[in-house]
């Protein structure tokens, strides 16, 4: 049997290769994801931002910061405090998502607070 190709997701950026397409969502396992929070969080630490692509968006970029009060970071891309990340709940769908990048976008954003609806 032969083992899996391991992917890298920092150093293979998918826009450089004209043949990679965003139609087909990846999944992750969860060493790959605990792969990426360990390194996200190594470039918060270290600069105070992190660039994501999120592959399961049409490969739209969005950047990871410490909090508002950092300076340095790319603002072409809509950006994320660690603290807004952490109200998104689990299951959001991408759609949703999208809306919230939308608005980050357009807007200039802030996510103050997420209340969960009843079903």
């Amino acid at each position: 049997m032969s083992e899996a190709k391991q992917r890298n997701f920092w150093e293979n950026d998918p826009e450089e290769n004209e043949s990679e397409k965003f139609a087909i969502p990846v999944e992750m396992t969860w060493e790959e994801a605990e792969k990426v929070a360990q390194e996200t969080r190594s470039q918060i630490n270290l600069r105070g931002w992190c660039l994501w692509r999120l592959r399961n968006l049409k490969g739209r970029k969005i950047c990871l910061i410490r909090d508002y009060n950092v300076r340095n970071y790319p603002t072409e891309y809509p950006a994320f405090s660690l603290e807004e990340l952490e109200m998104l709940p689990d299951d959001m769908p991408n759609t949703t998502l999208n809306l919230i990048i939308r608005a980050k976008i357009l807007g200039d954003a802030i996510i103050e607070s997420v209340e969960e609806r009843n079903k």
